[in-house]
């Protein structure tokens, strides 16, 4: 059974070194990672140089979209001049409620959302940039990643061994306690059997004692 229950310890302490490392944590070690960035902390390494670059592509052609919106010819021309970016869009579209993927369904769909209705297009187009903005932030700081979750696995295991060396120091106070108790008790029983009475023999046989006389 003891085996078994350092075995789990250790299995939860392995575990608890070895969760990801979010934003917030990176934020806490001195990093101003992007909202979305957590997704792309593990997944960067499946990205090439050249998907990097396409994303950095996305966010310049996004900003120059957004200000305002393309019309309809601008579309038709987003369509043929960039193909995958504008798939992306459609299928971005389709998932917030978009039925009629046409240029035309594209530009007049609205969505409401918070109380605030906005063109569907403009949510699409800043919920791509985000997420390129995310990809290349994640790529561009990877050395200060890196290091920084040196550091916090570092602060991880340093609390984890100070909770550990509490609890520790805890469960030794409470066995001396107890084994204490456990004495006293004892050694109270020890009293209760073992206590001498005082009693008169003559008023331990029921016979009147003399009082004395003046």
């Amino acid at each position: 059974l003891a085996t078994c229950l350092e075995r789990l310890e250790k299995e939860h302490l392995i575990g608890k070194l070895d969760k990801p490392i979010d934003s917030r944590e990176l934020s806490d070690a001195g990093l101003s990672p992007p909202r979305h960035a957590d997704h792309f902390l593990k997944e960067i390494e499946d990205y090439s140089e050249s998907d990097i670059e396409a994303f950095r592509t996305n966010i310049d052609l996004i900003e120059g979209w957004l200000k305002p919106l393309p019309n309809l010819d601008q579309l038709i021309i987003i369509q043929e001049s960039h193909p995958d970016l504008y798939e992306w869009i459609v299928q971005e579209a389709e998932e917030l409620g978009l039925m009629d993927t046409t240029p035309e369904s594209l530009l007049k769909q609205t969505i409401t959302q918070y109380e605030r209705t906005e063109p569907l297009l403009q949510r699409v187009l800043n919920d791509i940039k985000r997420v390129s903005e995310s990809v290349v932030w994640v790529s561009d700081h990877q050395e200060e990643i890196e290091s920084a979750k040196e550091r916090i696995r570092d602060q991880r295991l340093l609390g984890l061994m100070q909770a550990d060396g509490n609890r520790r120091a805890f469960d030794d106070l409470a066995r001396g306690f107890y084994r204490t108790l456990q004495e006293l008790r004892k050694q109270q029983e020890w009293r209760r059997r073992h206590e001498v009475i005082d009693v008169n023999p003559q008023e331990a046989r029921g016979q009147e004692v003399p009082q004395p006389t003046s």
